[in-house]
């Protein structure tokens, strides 16, 4: 009776695997047909990642995998990236999560499983969005009622006493109107109701926001043999950033500009990155990193173009997104519904953190 109910519940492949499995195991007793039943229904993960959440308790156990060794204990508002989940055998949701921390001034970069109950993601935190921005660092995003969410790498508190959760730190400047990384990526800011820019690396009101965070967002000086681009002729580029990468011989960065001309088409340099992106059209938006670029057409559809190598990002399927972000390892799209869509590892793990 408990196998014939199991296959009701179940659909589709797993099913008719069952089925096949009762009749291999008839001769082979009851215990190993059971053992292969829990193979099959022992855990399910997801299809893409959640993304960026938050620890909701206080000294919350990180575990070495589902049920196992206890890691490391999560204070409130940590802030963790989703890459997985999975039920274990008594039905217990599961996240398999990265962290970074900092313990007495060392960055420590931690990886494992917490069980879901203890962690806000999803709808739950990413709702009413209608602005984001993203950088290697991680996440800012803007709702409808001019709160804002942070999520990322740690910040170091206004008041300079030590390394904080980024979650929450604009809320005592009141309502934002724009939320922004600067090219360099390595700090978040908004822009309030005053049009005073605020940020993390020091949270003083400055004048002329907008102004200020258009200049923050703006591509930086030429780093390197490649000429800065002579497009403040071009009128119809509406769209403009900038990168470094490495190139395949020698250590030095080159820069990569891209812009998106007013009828959707791509202007970049060098030719390398122009010939890469020759056949995208119908742009309104283009995202670069120093591992990819990723692109907004106007349906809604998301193009996503790689180019050094270890670039696992799947955006094909998405559909009537608004907005995008682009970390190094990870993308977040904004869906009409203001919710937010991810994809990617994100692993906090830098020059100057410890692995854990």
């Amino acid at each position: 009776m408990f196998l014939w109910n199991l296959s009701i519940v179940l659909s589709g492949r797993l099913s008719r695997a069952l089925a096949d499995i009762r009749r291999k195991a008839a001769g082979a007793g009851v215990l190993s047909l059971l053992l292969c039943v829990m193979l099959l229904s022992s855990g399910t993960a997801s299809a893409e990642p959640l993304g960026w959440g938050y620890v909701n308790a206080t000294d919350v156990a990180l575990r070495r995998g589902i049920g196992g060794k206890v890691l490391t204990r999560l204070p409130l508002d940590t802030c963790v990236w989703i890459n997985d989940s999975q039920t274990d055998s008594s039905g217990v949701l599961w996240y398999e999560i990265r962290t970074g921390l900092n313990i007495n001034h060392t960055n420590y970069d931690y990886s494992g499983w917490m069980k879901a109950a203890f962690i806000n993601a999803g709808a739950d935190v990413w709702h009413d969005i209608t602005a984001i921005a993203a950088s290697s660092c991680g996440l800012i995003a803007l709702r409808a009622d001019g709160s804002s969410e942070t999520a990322g790498r740690p910040i170091v508190a206004m008041d300079g006493s030590g390394w904080v959760s980024p979650r929450g730190w604009a809320a005592p400047y009141g309502k934002a109107i724009r939320v922004g990384v600067p090219t360099t990526g390595n700090e978040y800011f908004i822009v309030t109701e005053a049009n005073e820019l605020v940020s993390t690396v020091n949270g003083l009101r400055v004048a002329d926001g907008l102004r200020k965070a258009a200049a923050l967002e703006a591509a930086e000086a030429v780093i390197c043999d490649v000429p800065f681009p002579v497009w403040g002729q071009d009128a119809e580029t509406v769209v403009f950033r900038s990168a470094g990468m490495a190139p395949p011989r020698g250590n030095l960065p080159i820069e990569i500009y891209i812009g998106v001309r007013a009828d959707g088409s791509v202007i970049a340099e060098p030719a390398f990155m122009a010939e890469r992106l020759a056949d995208w059209n119908d742009l309104t938006d283009l995202r670069l990193t120093n591992r990819y670029v990723m692109g907004l057409k106007k349906d809604g559809r998301v193009l996503l173009a790689p180019y050094v190598e270890g670039v696992d990002l799947d955006v094909s399927h998405w559909q009537g997104i608004t907005a995008i972000g682009a970390g190094n390892d990870w993308c977040v799209g904004l869906q009409a519904d203001g919710t937010l869509i991810f994809a990617g590892d994100h692993v906090f793990m830098d020059e100057g953190h410890t692995r854990k």
